[in-house]
């Protein structure tokens, strides 16, 4: 509450400019007017659905190929390493070429939640099943 307190008195003396870090008030009106708009819940349900395609992707392809590795040596042999791989990328790196290969669209936002739902539980299976 103190630090909130400071941010809003600091930007209104002029300290804190608005263009680089808008006031606390300036946020929340903008908020309550997304909500009375409807724009705010619009936005959520397409982040939601993002979601949801990302995670059931990720899932099923964190798990199909930890099972996958996990019960077979020639398997692991042939899929570990590149998994290893990727999983050391950083996903904020990979936006870039997302985009570049995917365009700008909802699929590169799908497939990097898928990404990163992807290797958890492609570890989690595989160590489960050795």
């Amino acid at each position: 509450m103190i630090l909130l307190t400071l941010w809003q008195l600091l930007s209104a003396i002029g300290l804190i400019p608005q263009d680089v870090l808008p006031a606390p008030s300036l946020i929340l009106e903008a908020g309550v007017e997304l909500v009375r708009n409807g724009q705010l819940a619009e936005a959520l349900s397409v982040s939601g659905i993002r979601v949801v395609e990302g995670l059931v992707l990720g899932g099923v392809l964190g798990v199909a190929l930890g099972t996958a590795v996990g019960l077979s040596r020639w398997v692991e042999a042939a899929i570990d390493p590149p998994m290893q791989m990727v999983r050391a990328l950083p996903h904020l790196g990979l936006i870039p070429l997302f985009i570049l290969w995917f365009g700008i669209g909802e699929l590169p936002k799908v497939l990097l939640v898928a990404l990163g739902v992807s290797f958890p539980l492609y570890l989690n299976t595989f160590s489960a099943i050795r």
